[in-house]
């Protein structure tokens, strides 16, 4: 989408601070603003903040995705109550809301999971035991340090010091502020990568086994980090 400009009637999916909002329609186009009708989710109507950053997903004639973040500008009552939104500066096409992919380094541990379903052997670690990989019991694991480079609801980009086979299953536990959870995943590429004289890998993992509402409480994550990053370009643009 080159020329940004959304099309009449069009659907618009509402995310305020990774929690869903509700469903609008384009109401109108203009060259500093759009129109959108109030977000409804299920029959309840859902109020905007004038002022705010929003975050949207728009929906076009071929069902493709775009995310992008405008300003609530104001509401305006023709014929329908609406509320007036500024033009986004971009958008991010994506093939579903839940693998929006937000860049962040956090550090996480992980431990391979054996074939036979359990963690690999070695010491039992402070991170404390894993739970069952399908077969059998929880085993003593060796926990691995590594840092996430990016996540999404769907998988994340790992930087760690030793290679993974693509296949390999692993448990990754996240413990950072806003987040904390196991999760099981499963390497789908590794390359390595030499930063100044140090040599590491960057690891694909994509989830496997993950529950909704693990993956809903990722999602959430990952918008809340989104807002927070569009919320401290504007204040650096202010000078704030």
């Amino acid at each position: 989408m080159n020329k940004i400009q959304f099309d009449i009637n069009n659907k618009i999916d509402f995310i305020r601070e990774g929690e869903e909002l509700g469903t609008s329609l384009v109401q109108d186009w203009r060259e500093d603003s759009f129109l959108v009708s109030i977000p409804l989710k299920g029959y309840r109507k859902k109020l905007l903040i004038v002022g705010e950053w929003i975050t949207g997903f728009y929906y076009d004639a071929k069902k493709r995705v775009y995310m992008f973040q405008s300003r609530v500008l104001g509401r305006v009552i023709q014929n329908i109550p609406m509320y007036r939104l500024s033009i986004p500066e971009t958008l991010y096409k994506v093939q579903r809301r839940d693998y929006v992919r937000v860049p962040i380094t956090i550090p996480i541990v992980y431990a391979k999971i054996s074939p036979e379903g359990t963690g690999s052997a070695g010491d039992v670690s402070a991170h404390g035991p894993l739970p069952s990989a399908g077969k059998g019991k929880a085993s003593p694991v060796l926990w691995e340090n590594a840092t996430v480079l990016d996540l999404s609801g769907g998988g994340m980009n790992l930087s760690a010091d030793n290679p993974l086979e693509p296949e390999q299953q692993i448990w990754i536990q996240i413990d950072t502020e806003g987040l904390k959870m196991k999760a099981k995943g499963k390497v789908v590429r590794c390359r390595a990568r030499r930063i100044s004289d140090l040599k590491t890998y960057s690891m694909g993992i994509k989830f496997i086994d993950i529950t909704e509402r693990d993956r809903d409480r990722i999602i959430r994550f990952v918008f809340k980090k989104l807002t927070d990053m569009r919320k401290k370009v504007l204040n650096d643009e202010c000078g704030i």
